[in-house]
């Protein structure tokens, strides 16, 4: 199963372009996680909870809108450690 906060985005001036930043928690179906979804959207306390119980990751993703639709032109996942933003 997949677990992530609230996405960080930021719109680029010109609003045709946009960067995001989601931490990802990867964990075994069926295990119990108490807390997660009411510190969806505050990452900093979410990644605290949960940072030492399983292996995180960093997803970072560069999107355009074409046709009215945002569209991910880059993406990099890495393995994440701390609470570092």
């Amino acid at each position: 199963w997949i677990h992530h906060p609230q996405p960080s985005v930021e719109v680029l001036p010109g609003g045709q372009e946009a960067s995001a930043v989601v931490y990802i928690l990867i964990v075994r179906r069926g295990q119990d996680l108490p807390g997660l979804k009411e510190l969806y959207t505050d990452p900093r306390r979410w990644l605290e909870r949960v940072g030492e119980q399983a292996d995180l990751y960093r997803l970072k993703m560069m999107l355009a809108k074409k046709d009215g639709r945002w569209r991910v032109q880059q993406a990099h996942l890495e393995g994440f450690k701390g609470t570092g933003f």
